[in-house]
């Protein structure tokens, strides 16, 4: 591992304590375990995010390496996506919070909108990316001047969940941002955001991407 790299998961780890949400205060006795789960998972070759990272920015792991440690803003986003993938093995939310990070990296104008995408998606599964790509198809009959909304009874029907899980991922993407709540004449309805479909086209641009075995 380089120079940069080192100085660049010992800064993350240093830092990630504090700013991981509820546990932070917690894990200060174990910082040392951090620091090694932190630079483990930079140098793994496998890491779906890091590998989004690079597809998504063109750079290798070197280069993402001192563009981030360039740069005070990005280490938070570094933080969140390192700390991810090692709390979940979703590769779908995963590959999303990657390409995120590697956008912000090229476009530093990008970082606050990537901020929000990785809190938005952090706590998120594959079942909740796949309510929020039906979500995004207009609904027949739809118009400016008299829209059409989803709801869970009509979301049920379009997949493949029961009413009951597609009302506990709705409640989910509502708290992550990427649909908000409707109210109108059929009750209570949804639509989704423009983070939402930022996060369809993060993920639309990591579709040819292949696999890692």
């Amino acid at each position: 591992m380089s120079d940069t790299n080192d100085r660049l998961t010992d800064e993350l780890a240093g830092s990630a304590l504090g700013l991981v949400p509820v546990i932070g205060p917690l894990l200060t006795p174990f910082g040392k375990l951090a620091s090694k789960n932190v630079r483990e998972e930079w140098v793994r070759n496998h890491s779906k995010a890091l590998r989004a990272a690079e597809r998504i920015s063109g750079m290798s792991r070197e280069e993402l390496a001192d563009n981030i440690s360039e740069d005070p803003r990005l280490i938070p986003l570094a933080i969140r996506v390192l700390y991810a993938a090692g709390m979940t093995g979703q590769d779908v939310i995963l590959r999303a919070l990657g390409a995120a990070l590697g956008e912000a990296v090229v476009d530093r104008e990008k970082i606050d909108e990537a901020e929000m995408l990785l809190i938005g998606l952090a706590d998120l599964r594959k079942q909740h990316i796949d309510i929020t790509k039906i979500m995004s198809a207009e609904l027949p009959g739809s118009t400016p001047e008299n829209p059409h909304y989803w709801h869970s009874q009509l979301l049920a029907e379009t997949s493949s969940f029961t009413r009951d899980l597609v009302n506990v991922y709705l409640s989910g993407l509502v708290r992550s941002g990427l649909i908000r709540q409707v109210d109108n004449a059929y009750g209570v309805c949804y639509e989704i955001t423009q983070l939402g479909r930022t996060a369809l086209e993060v993920l639309n641009e990591l579709a040819d991407d292949p696999q890692p075995s």
